[in-house]
């Protein structure tokens, strides 16, 4: 093998008679663009239609807290399309109830009385361990408006928010 400065020159052997030479700054430059290929591709996520958006009432669980009543309000969940999670689902509970299933990019509405309530996700993996049940404590009051954000910071389990800034 002989090396030149910046270039690296492969011989194969005496059966062949041609050296072909690789620049090194050019293998450089097209492994990071390949990289950079990759990334793109694989985080790729196509837009949610809006029916899509919504969760399907046949994943609510907890019927009654889907229908406005006199003495509620509306409480807004969502789960902002991510890369991070986005094959899981989110388990959402209600005052320690199974509530509502969520997929990566959904919202849903439910209605709660007036007073305290624990508002938590969970997930459940088939190929690991479930998560730990994260929840907030919100005390709800005639007037107010609430929106809670449900995501995944790292792999340890999903966590839900208090989101002010709900859309």
């Amino acid at each position: 093998m002989t090396t030149m400065e910046g270039d690296v020159a492969f011989n194969f052997g005496p059966q062949m008679t041609k050296s072909y030479t690789l620049k090194i700054n050019d293998m450089k430059k097209t492994l990071i663009s390949l990289a950079a290929v990759i990334t793109l591709v694989g985080c790729h996520n196509s837009p949610l239609k809006p029916e899509d958006a919504l969760v399907k009432q046949d994943k609510i669980y907890a019927s009654k807290l889907i229908t406005p009543a006199p003495g509620t309000v509306p409480v807004l969940i969502q789960r902002p399309a991510a890369h991070l999670g986005w094959p899981w689902t989110a388990y959402i509970y209600v005052d320690g109830k199974y509530a509502a299933e969520m997929d990566n990019g959904q919202r849903m509405s439910i209605h709660l009385p007036f007073g305290r309530h624990q508002i938590g996700v969970k997930v459940y993996d088939s190929n690991a361990p479930a998560g730990p049940l994260r929840e907030v404590e919100v005390s709800i009051v005639e007037g107010d408006t609430y929106a809670f954000k449900v995501f995944l910071p790292t792999y340890s389990g999903f966590e839900i928010q208090r989101d002010y800034q709900p859309g």
